[in-house]
């Protein structure tokens, strides 16, 4: 349940509360077969979440003007039942309580608006309280994870996913003509607590120090009046595939999380 109340004609402030049961099965290891059974860890939570956002954006999706900022935190309190699966070191069912405060604030802007060429800044910041679930990868799944491009948002990418991070990036845009642009998209992300899997499969963290991953993406858009058409190139610093193209029709855009 959230609800809406307008602070400005361009800011809004929503609190919320939720219950919700996430489902997560996985294997921890790369090295499985058919005949292995996965880890299932369930996590039955409540959570309560207030947001402040401010958002004069163009478009949904591969905008080039306006602005838009959003302060969201959140409490969650629940727990966690694991079932082990045949990669798994441990063999009996594993339940726990958990409880954590996060927050996340996020920046874009554009720049040059009535030019050919628009620049654009990006910034975001994340904090969560998180401690460690039954092993390295269930924490993995539940850690923030920084995805600040379309396909990014579909992938798994371990390298960038972590309990507290910080994260800026720069957007050139070429306006060739009214509706198609060229676009290229430049982050760099620092975790500030970076998870490491231990020997026993349970999650610990690496000594703090500066090392950023980098993400890169590149391609045409053309905003169609049935949504945008769009062909990139991106790149994935320290993934075992950093390198992948991508042509879609249509918006990227999913329904909201329990913890979005």
């Amino acid at each position: 349940m959230n609800l809406g109340f307008p602070i400005t004609n361009k800011i809004k402030l929503i609190p919320g509360v939720s219950w919700a049961n996430i489902n997560n099965e996985y294997y921890q290891s790369s090295d499985f077969t058919e005949n292995d059974s996965p880890d299932e860890s369930n996590l039955n939570i409540f959570t309560a979440s207030i947001l402040v956002e401010r958002n004069t954006l163009n478009r949904k999706l591969y905008a080039n003007e306006g602005r838009h900022f959003s302060v969201h935190a959140r409490y969650v309190t629940g727990r966690e039942v694991n079932k082990p699966g045949s990669t798994s070191l441990e063999v009996d069912v594993q339940e726990k309580n958990v409880d954590w405060f996060s927050a996340r604030a996020n920046f874009l802007q554009y720049f040059n608006k009535n030019g050919r060429v628009k620049p654009g800044i990006f910034g975001e910041v994340v904090y969560s309280s998180q401690r460690f679930f039954s092993n390295y990868t269930s924490t993995l799944l539940m850690a923030p994870a920084f995805a600040p491009t379309p396909e990014s948002k579909t992938l798994f990418l371990e390298e960038f996913r972590a309990p507290q991070y910080s994260a800026i990036g720069a957007q050139l845009i070429w306006v060739i003509k009214k509706q198609l642009d060229f676009r290229i998209e430049g982050y760099m992300y620092h975790p500030l607590q970076k998870l490491k899997r231990n020997a026993d499969l349970t999650a610990g963290f690496h000594a703090i120090r500066f090392d950023p991953r980098f993400m890169a993406t590149g391609g045409l858009v053309y905003n169609s009046p049935l949504g945008p058409i769009s062909i990139s190139a991106n790149y994935y610093d320290q993934e075992t595939k950093p390198w992948s193209f991508l042509f879609h029709i249509g918006y990227i855009i999913f329904n909201r999380r329990a913890l979005d």
